[in-house]
């Protein structure tokens, strides 16, 4: 590759990445004060949507009623409908999220996910809800996959497992339990 093939060649994530720490002019994360604030905001937005996936179980027995469900139905909105779009909204998000603005997926997801959650309120019948449930699925596979790249990108290499633990794990009870007997590492 000659020197004019590389300033042809279109800037990496890495390249970009590594232009951004090299002045604090470029680098919105110089600071750790500015690292551990974006680390609170995506930790809120995870336990939203660990909230939000949680809901569905909770009043399952009066959305079961209100909306004549059989059990097999409800099951399929709680488990298999939600985590097959999940998982495969996921792939092309995560993707998406080394190529895009990480900011602007999570702000779209979690606008998303609201929206359908507010929409499941609304449902008349079992194919809106599962429609509804589907859309909160893809939605909130957009928090995470852009999330990891965040974290990865601010802080450095070492503590980006701690960052995982903070942002993925403390929004549920048993991990808080460990962060008060354990250490983070």
């Amino acid at each position: 590759m000659t020197a004019q093939d590389k300033t042809d060649a279109p800037a990496t994530a890495l390249d970009t990445v590594a232009s951004d720490t090299t002045s604090t002019e470029t680098n919105h994360y110089a600071s750790n004060g500015a690292k551990y604030y974006a680390l609170g905001l995506l930790t809120v937005v995870y336990s939203f949507n660990f909230i939000d996936r949680q809901l569905l179980s909770i009043l399952q027995e009066s959305i079961k009623a209100d909306l004549s469900l059989s059990d097999s139905q409800l099951g399929l909105l709680t488990g298999f409908a939600f985590a097959v779009f999940y998982v495969t909204a996921g792939l092309p998000i995560a993707r998406w999220a080394d190529r895009g603005n990480r900011r602007n997926i999570i702000a779209f997801s979690v606008g998303l996910w609201s929206l359908m959650t507010a929409l499941s309120g609304f449902v008349q019948n079992y194919g809106q809800l599962l429609a509804a449930r589907i859309g909160v699925g893809v939605g909130e596979a957009g928090g995470s996959p852009p999330s990891h790249s965040i974290i990865s990108d601010i802080f450095p290499a070492g503590t980006t497992r701690q960052c995982d633990f903070i942002l993925f794990d403390r929004c549920e009870p048993r991990h808080f339990v460990w962060l008060s007997v354990g250490r983070l590492d």
